[in-house]
């Protein structure tokens, strides 16, 4: 699956300043309100989201007493799948907590802090996009189904609309309907504007009709 993402550099004050106002003169008050509600309705979707996974690992954690077991460690792993770290990140932060605290006398309060420290590590230093000098930078997200790509380009999407860039996503999983309409949901609810192609179209024609577009319309 590929989801193309035309995103921006982030612009100065003066910038976002003179965008905010262009974009109020041609908006009236009522859909400004109903463009509020939406972004407030992504922030609780996304809230409920992280409160879900961290209410299935502190459940798990609960369920451990005394010393740390295979029976234990299972258990973990499997919560943390469940609350989507995926397979191999649930692997590798159990193999963690076997290494330290296997058979030995543990304080239930440790593990949650030890778990964000080692996930943490995981993830490594922050790495910056690399925009373009000039024109329009071009983001491609790609992965497995059901790994969150779409939510993690709606939140891209608005972080930088929200800093001032004129923003542009794109379906190019055309084969897969149900994900050209989720894509379609997140970019109604920010308003920003989406190129989508026919079904079963080639998606590499998707993108060269989204990146023509962006270039032409000026999208950061």
């Amino acid at each position: 699956m590929a989801l193309k993402w035309f995103g921006g550099k982030k612009k100065d004050s003066d910038d976002a300043e003179s965008s905010d106002a262009a974009g109020a003169a041609g908006t009236t008050e009522p859909a400004a309100s109903e463009e509020s509600t939406k972004k407030r309705g992504l922030f609780g979707a996304l809230k409920r989201g992280l409160s879900k996974t961290s209410q299935l690992v502190k459940k798990a954690i609960q369920l451990v007493s005394g010393k740390l077991d295979e029976d234990a460690l299972e258990e973990i792993e499997a919560s943390l799948i469940q609350a989507d770290f995926g397979p191999r990140v649930a692997l590798e932060l159990t193999d963690a907590l076997r290494h330290a605290y296997k058979d030995k006398e543990f304080k239930q309060e440790e593990l949650v802090p030890f778990l964000k420290e080692r996930l943490t590590t995981m993830l490594g230093e922050r790495q910056d996009i690399r925009w373009a000098e000039s024109g329009t930078t071009v983001i491609l997200v790609t992965g497995v189904n059901g790994t969150g790509k779409t939510t993690s380009i709606a939140k891209l999407a608005n972080r930088f609309q929200s800093d001032g860039a004129k923003v542009l996503v794109a379906a190019g999983d055309t084969f897969r309907a149900a994900a050209v309409e989720q894509l379609a949901i997140w970019s109604d609810r920010l308003g920003i504007a989406m190129v989508q192609g026919r079904e079963n179209a080639d998606p590499a024609s998707v993108v060269f009709d989204a990146i023509d577009r962006a270039q032409s319309e000026g999208f950061d």
